[in-house]
């Protein structure tokens, strides 16, 4: 992240303890979710974003999308699409995909329930809610 390392002064101690553990203070959910996701196919968010179609970008933007449409519920494949560069019935694919994937493919699958977790931890640090089902068993 672009986020300097040393403690700001001035900080409350406990928002300097949440910066030295990594936690994205005023930060989007959708900037959240998608570092989750980056994170599980150990790629930078400029590759997410990016118009690269290589399989693991395109599984991390199907997670990530999914994520966003099914288990937070709150965000349209317009948002989602203007966020990741796509247009919504590019994302309302990805998802429809997504969510087959989930079902048929084992490994996907895992690594769309380690990211939602991932996510989810994240959100509550950062003072976001995540009202998405209860956590779901790989």
């Amino acid at each position: 992240s672009n986020m300097d390392h040393h403690i700001y002064p001035g900080l409350s101690v406990s928002a300097q303890t949440l910066i030295k553990h990594g936690v994205i203070l005023g930060t989007g959910e959708l900037d959240i979710v998608a570092a989750a996701c980056c994170d599980e196919y150990d790629i930078t968010i400029k590759e997410f974003k990016s118009r690269t179609r290589l399989r693991t970008l395109a599984d991390a933007r199907k997670i990530f999308y999914l994520i966003c449409r099914r288990d937070l519920h709150k965000f349209t494949c317009q948002r989602l699409g203007t966020y990741t560069g796509r247009d919504h019935s590019t994302v309302t694919v990805a998802v429809q995909r997504a969510a087959e994937l989930t079902e048929i493919d084992r490994s996907f699958r895992v690594k769309y329930n380690h990211a939602k977790m991932i996510a989810r931890q994240r959100l509550k640090l950062n003072g976001y809610e995540f009202n998405g089902m209860p956590e779901a068993q790989i």
